[in-house]
Order: structure tokens, then sequence, then C-alpha cells
């Protein structure tokens, strides 16, 4: 009787010892970098159960290769959260800076493809040649850029580059065959008036300014004296 209850006993001890054992086998097995957090094998959150450096609620290390905090949502090598890798973001603390976005014209590499400023930018503007350098555009060599090249202006006003006299802000003269003030008319009947005289012509104080004996400068003015 008393070897049966002693046998009894000792199967029970060893079943008490043999699952202690196996709990703390698998207490081992689930966190074997003994960082207290349980392997994701055995139903926990650490990610890497190899490194006690890497589980939740760890400092994230920029580019070091490593998931540190076990989130999706601090990814090693997107750090400004634009979905776009170290690999191919060129300022990856800038959320709008990759290559997903639009050149625009403020001197950075917008997306990311080598060039500041190229053509094709969402805000360049239109630039007018201006050879003659008097402030005033040829509206027939138009360009976009974001930047203006050499001689170029940002208006297209003038009617001949190639002379700088004539430009919206000159003023109609005898003196010359082309249109002085770019308003579509080569020396129109009042350009006596701008000019206040024509060439080789004397003109008195006193002339009528309309109606047939007002001057032009195909017409010499009432009064007016040929200069010798």
């Amino acid at each position: 009787m008393k070897a049966t209850r002693l046998l009894i006993v000792v199967i029970l001890f060893t079943a008490c010892i043999g699952s202690q054992e196996k709990d703390d086998r698998k207490d081992r097995l689930s966190d074997q970098d003994n960082d207290g957090y349980t392997s994701v094998e055995y139903g926990g959150e650490d990610c890497d159960d190899d490194n006690k450096n890497v589980h939740p609620g760890a400092t994230e290390t920029a580019y070091d290769g490593l998931d540190n905090d076990c989130s999706a949502d601090t990814p090693d090598d997107d750090l400004d959260g634009d979905l776009y890798v170290l690999a191919v973001d060129c300022d990856d603390t800038n959320p709008e800076i990759n290559p997903g976005v639009k050149e625009i014209c403020d001197e950075i590499d917008n997306n990311c493809d080598g060039e500041n400023n190229e053509n094709g930018a969402e805000d360049e503007q239109q630039w007018f040649a201006d050879l003659d350098a008097d402030g005033y555009g040829d509206p027939a060599t138009a360009i976009m850029a974001c930047d203006p090249p050499p001689n170029y202006t940002d208006n297209d006003r003038d009617c001949d580059d190639g002379e700088p006299t004539a430009n919206p802000d000159g003023i109609e003269t005898c003196e010359t065959p082309f249109d002085d003030n770019c308003d579509g008319e080569s020396n129109p009947e009042n350009a006596h008036l701008q000019a206040k005289t024509c060439p080789g012509v004397r003109t008195p104080k006193k002339m009528p300014l309309r109606g047939k004996h007002a001057p032009t400068c195909s017409k010499q003015p009432w009064g007016a004296k040929t200069q010798k």
C-alpha cells in the first residue's frame, strides 16, 4: 500500500517537473533574445527574436537595414513617409520631394531626376527675345522656361526687335520710315504732334492742328518755311 502511494507521488512529481520544464523551454523559445517581447512565431510582436534591440517600442534607426520597432508605419528607409525608399528618394526628410511630384521653379530637384528647374516645370512662364535691348520682346520668339535666357524679357510688345527706338515707349517721328511707337502705323498724320517738327521744315509757333491746313509728314505745315 505504501509502495503504491509512493509510486503515485513520484509520478505526479515527475509530471509537474516535466510540465515546468516544458513551460520554461517554451518561454526560452518564444523570447530567445531575452528582450522581454514574445516572438511573432509564438503569437507575440517581436519581429526579430534574435536581436534584443529589435522589438515593439524600440527607436527606429534610419538606414540600418532593420525594422527596429517592428512597425510598418516607420520604415527604415522612408523616414518622410512619402512611400519612396531611399534608393529613389533624393531627399528622405521632405515628403514633397520624390519621383512622383512635378518639378517647379524653386531651384530644387523636386522630382529627383537630377535637374533643377528643367523645361516642363509646372510653373514655368513665357519669355520673349529682346535682341535690341529696349526692354520689349518679340512676340514671335516665345519660349517656356523658369528663368529667362540672355537677351530675353517677360513681355511681347516690341514691333521691331532690330530697332531699339521702335517700341511702345517710342515717339512717332517723320524722320524714320518705321513704326516708332508700335501702334501699327508708320508716320501717321499726327506724327508732328509727337515729334514737334518735320525734317527740313521750320514750323511757325501758330499753326492749325486740325483741318485741311493741319501739317503732316508729307505736307509742310501751314506758314512753314523750308530750311536751307
